[in-house]
């Protein structure tokens, strides 16, 4: 017994040694270290493992830090690796501490991404999807999430065209494809399609002085980018027809933050930019400006100017003034408040959560002061996220946004003050403006370009409420199978009020001192309600067949009330709209609009070994707004991709991590860009002021009717079909990865307004009406690169690089009307793109030496030169005889000049990092396409101004562009108005330092980043007439500025 006893502890001691011996001989080698990511942030659960034995390994934690116990860490290889970063191995060696950041991967296979009503792997996409991390959408801060993603997605096309608050962006996915319907992207937001405004904008008042101009809350600038966890953006058909004619134009989908599993987190944000001054040509003064208006008097009058007093015609306060030398700058005078122009942010956020329940909570705040005074904004964003498990196939969760702003907006007035006379006093002897600063009154004087900026003269504040709610339930009651049910709404109230003050130079330019003050008060809201539920069935047989099935339906309304009231004549300035009721007459407007759509879809994934991929999906659309019998109709797609890289044939080629060629096919609808009731007859009230038939009609003055819009029975879907072809390619271990798509899509059935015939008498008193057709194709093809590089990737130093490239071409196939002009959109031609520019052809300046000639066509030397189109006619014989495009230049002589949408679109960001330190440099151009730059008038009027440096013909300058001043004979002077559009600029850098964080941890703060940011600090156009322009806002009141901010990322 003592012997079995003794053996015993003999197995036990061996035991011990055996398991706990390892642990013991590296008590005394255990090694600790830190996992941050190259933003300086801690990775949580990043995996260490010992390179030659995996079974030895341990994870990091909430921190970011990790221990390992090693027997013999000289000769020892750790290997590092967390999902979405690029594995690292490092040498232990002699080192007891070891600080290791992973560099996110280009693309990881294995990444989670969100597709209509899903998500599914990146590997298993079978259309065509790009993705846009936190990251970059937060490394260079901004209030618009659209902003940070212009340039950064091949096909995507943003463009910021003013530099005023609240202006937002445009933006169009793969090009322009339909007339009137919405060219724009679905926006679609934690699961939730967001409402369009396409029941605004039709109001009908339209007095004598004002026309209402109605601000609508865009959704996109209502969320804060930091709550921002993922954008995917759907391209192809196959990824968008599961949304059905909505997504037609391209989906967007956002996905926002949630809480996770862990501990308390909490993140600050601030920063805090300055605005520079506006890229904008300044007036002439001085020397510059009377040898201008020299050389437009000698040609106005044909003769040499003797004394500046004949130039000014007598008026002795010009006089003075320039004797005195009080020259001014109008655009420096405009800026002058600039110096106070910035704005501030401060964000809050913080995330918590265990195994049932997650939230996520923020809340942030804007204050946006602009370069002029009386131009602010202020913007309150909460939102709150939770997840709640409450059994096993069980869980809830909720999702709110809400968003509170107040917009005070001034007139832009830099185009105004540009072309101001630049003589005389911005300032009397107190500091204030002057009403007319050179002379008295409005008969030998000007009102101040700066009038609306005194005292209660000009007012426009607009007070904005959204709220976004949304609830869900999803249900697991057997594996593979869920159900989820989601309701959403929408709220948006809107209020506005304007005033134009006795002295507003807005309503009384140039000249006029006092006119009659103007009020007006506008109220908008509207809801939306949604409601989806969603069946979705996935399994795997045999291990290597899966299967996914989706089935949903889908309800949305949405409803809009809008109210208008404006007075003219009150009696005090000082009662801005706030007295609407003291005026002396009154215009009153109203509308309700609502609309509703119904729909069914479903989708089957299938994937073999993950090799050969399959999707189809199938959606039944219905609208309120079109015609009965065509409210619904089917919209399908088709998917196919192969893996060629998981192909026996490619195992030997070590340099190809990833080959999947792409292949799809389908229809998609779009109805947008109609209104509530656009294919039923309106009528209108005729107003009190307008007599019907003459004044002695017994209607005059009376009640009356009109025709607003003349029904049309038969109007259904446009449909688009649309074939893409893709190939992703990941190249030398993750060096290299990318995308190559090119798309062809073919729209049927183009829905337009077109003018009806007068023999159809739904014409008179100085207006034309339109009714909507089903008519006309077009055609939109491209082809998008994206390229993904990782040039340098050290444990001190790396570099990044993202290419995204675009070439795109839309054309309108097809109009069976034949050419036809709208009055708001300009022209549409059979052949040619949907955004044409239509106009007199440049040729050059007519010479002193062609004077005879430029006769012929109605012009003199130094007037503009075009490229006539012959005239046929037929003469006494009925012979065709042609004038070979000599005669006076009219309107047969304009001609399709190009289009203002770009052919090619490219962007590029390099990204660093050294040790703590970050540098981002992002850079777009747009290419082949037209901007209007109208600025120059070439008048002989000395109450105007010219832009400062501009290129006008002399008789010492006839190489200019631009033609000479004061011309009797120019009438193709607008051809100089379109001008190449191209142009490269750098649209931000952003350089930041992440402190230490043995410094930071003393003060209990996980991570410290500070940073500096300027945006558009340099462009470079293809035409020199825009120098000191930046095109993409060439033609805006108020242009882009640039921008420069400093900024601090806390987390706790």
């Amino acid at each position: 017994m003592r012997k079995m006893f003794n053996l015993r502890k003999s197995l036990i001691a061996l035991a011990f040694c055996l398991i706990g011996g390892g642990a013991f001989s590296a008590y005394a080698d255990i090694i600790k270290g830190q996992i941050n990511g190259s933003d300086g942030s801690p990775v949580i659960g990043a995996t260490v493992v010992l390179k030659s034995d995996r079974s030895i390994g341990t994870t990091s934690d909430m921190e970011g830090q990790f221990s390992i116990n090693l027997d013999d860490p000289q000769n020892a290889v750790l290997v590092f690796s967390y999902l979405g970063f690029q594995t690292q191995e490092v040498s232990v060696g002699s080192k007891k501490a070891l600080n290791v950041t992973l560099q996110e991967s280009g693309i990881d296979l294995d990444d989670m991404v969100v597709i209509g009503y899903g998500t599914v792997k990146r590997r298993d996409l079978t259309g065509a999807l790009s993705s846009i991390s936190p990251k970059e959408i937060t490394i260079a801060p901004t209030n618009n999430v659209m902003e940070a993603l212009q340039g950064r997605i091949s096909g995507l096309d943003i463009t910021q065209s003013s530099g005023q608050i609240g202006a937002g962006t445009s933006v169009s996915l793969r090009g322009a494809r339909s007339i009137y319907g919405n060219n724009s992207p679905l926006i679609v937001i934690d699961g939730v399609i967001q409402p369009t405004n396409t029941l605004v904008n039709e109001l009908q008042v339209n007095t004598a002085d004002h026309s209402v101009e109605i601000t609508a809350n865009d959704q996109l600038e209502q969320i804060n980018p930091a709550d921002i966890e993922s954008i995917d953006i759907l391209k192809d058909a196959a990824s968008t027809a599961i949304y059905g004619s909505a997504g037609s134009n391209g989906v967007i989908l956002i996905t926002t933050k949630k809480g996770k599993d862990g501990a308390t987190r909490v993140n600050f944000d601030s920063y805090y930019s300055a605005k520079g001054t506006p890229m904008f040509r300044h007036g002439m003064q001085g020397e510059e400006w009377l040898e201008y208006y020299k050389e437009a008097y000698r040609n106005k009058n044909g003769a040499e100017l003797i004394d500046v007093a004949t130039l000014f015609g007598g008026n002795q306060y010009y006089l003075d003034a320039y004797k005195n030398g009080q020259w001014i700058d109008w655009v420096d005078a405009s800026l002058e408040n600039s110096r106070n122009a910035g704005s501030q942010k401060y964000n809050l956020s913080i995330s918590s959560g265990n195994a049932a329940s997650q939230v996520y909570s923020s809340i942030s705040y804007t204050r946006d002061n602009g370069l002029m005074p009386m131009e602010s904004a202020d913007k309150f964003v909460f939102r709150l996220n939770a997840d709640q498990k409450i059994f096993d196939w069980a869980k809830a969760g909720f999702i709110s946004n809400t968003s509170f702003n107040i917009n005070n907006t001034a007139n832009p007035v830099y185009e105004n003050a540009s072309q101001r006379l630049p003589l005389g006093q911005v300032y009397d002897e107190f500091g204030k403006i002057n009403l007319f600063y050179i002379g008295t009154d409005a008969g030998n004087g000007q009102i101040s370009p700066l009038a609306d900026w005194r005292e209660n003269q000009y007012a426009n504040n607009q007070k904005s409420l959204y709220l976004n709610p949304t609830a869900y339930l999803e249900l697991t009651p057997i594996k593979g199978l869920s159900f989820k049910t989601q309701a959403s709404g929408a709220v948006s109230s809107v209020y506005r009020g304007r005033y134009f003050g006795s002295q507003c130079q807005t309503q009384s330019p140039h000249y006029a001192g006092y006119v009659t003050p103007y009020a007006e008060i506008y109220t908008q809201n509207q809801w939306s309600y949604g409601w989806d539920n969603i069946l979705t069935f996935n399994k795997t047989f045999n291990k290597h067949h899966n299967l996914t099935a989706t089935a949903l339906t889908s309800w949305n309304f949405v409803s809009l009330t809008d109210n208008y009231t404006g007075s003219k004549g009150q009696e005090l300035d000082s009662w801005l709209y706030y007295k609407i009721g003291a005026g002396s007459s009154f215009y009153t407007d109203g509308n309700y609009k609502q609309t509703q759509q119904m729909s069914y879809a479903g989708r089957v994934s299938y994937s073999y070994k993950g090799k050969y991929l399959a999707s189809a999906s199938l959606r039944y659309d219905g609208v309120s707004w079109l015609s009965q019998g065509r409210k619904w109709d089917y919209f399908p797609s088709v998917a196919l991709a192969w893996r060629i890289s998981d192909e026996g044939f490619m195992e030997d080629i070590d340099w190809m991590d990833n080959l999947k060629l792409r292949a799809s096919y389908g229809i998609t609808g779009n109805s947008g860009g109609m209104s509530a009731y656009a294919t039923t007859s309106i009528f209108y009230k005729y107003p009190a002021n307008i007599s019907v038939d003459g004044p002695n009609s017994p209607l005059a003055g009376g009640i009356a009717q009109y025709s607003g819009t003349f029904g049309n029975g038969g109007i259904g879907w446009e449909k688009s079909n649309s074939i893409n072809v893709g190939l992703d390619f990941g190249l030398f271990n993750g060096v290299l990865d990318g995308s190559i798509e090119y798309y062809d899509t073919r729209t049927n059935d183009l829905l337009y307004a077109r003018q009806l015939p007068v023999t159809t008498g739904q014409t008179g008193w100085g207006w034309t009406l339109s009714s909507w057709v089903n008519s006309g194709k077009s055609m939109n093809q491209g082809l998008e690169v994206t390229l993904n590089s990782h040039n340098i990737r050290r444990q001190d130093f790396t570099w990044t690089t993202g290419l995204t490239f675009a070439w795109q071409k839309d054309k309108l196939v097809e109009l069976p009307g034949g050419d036809f002009k709208d009055n708001e959109r300009g022209w549409f031609f059979e052949g040619e793109s949907i955004n044409s520019v239509y106009g007199y052809k440049y040729v050059g300046i007519w010479q002193e030496s062609e004077a005879e000639e430029a006769a012929k066509y109605g012009c003199e030397p130094g007037a503009v030169k075009i490229e006539t189109v012959p005239t046929i006619t037929t003469d006494a014989e009925g012979n065709e005889v042609s004038d070979n495009g000599v005669h006076a230049y009219g309107e047969s002589d304009k001609q399709v000049l190009g289009t203002t949408t770009p052919k090619f679109m490219a962007g590029m960001n390099n990204s660093f990092t050294y040790k703590n330190w970050d540098l981002s440099v992002y850079m777009m151009g747009r290419f082949g396409h037209l901007v209007e730059y109208s600025f120059y008038s070439g008048t002989a009027d000395i109450t105007g101004n010219q832009p400062s440096g501009i290129d006008f013909y002399t008789a010492n300058n006839t190489d200019a562009y631009y033609y000479a001043p004061g011309l009797n004979n120019n009438p193709g002077a607008e051809a100089c108005n379109f001008l190449r559009g191209d142009f490269v600029k750098i649209k931000n850098i952003t350089l930041g330092y992440t402190l230490p964080r043995e410094l930071t941890k003393k003060a209990k703060i996980e991570r410290a980043r500070i940073y500096g940011t300027a945006y558009n600090p340099a462009v470079w156009t293809a035409a020199y007439q825009l120098n000191k322009v930046d095109p993409e806002s060439s033609s805006s009141r108020y242009p882009l500025y640039r921008q420069y901010v400093i900024g601090l990322n806390l987390t706790f």
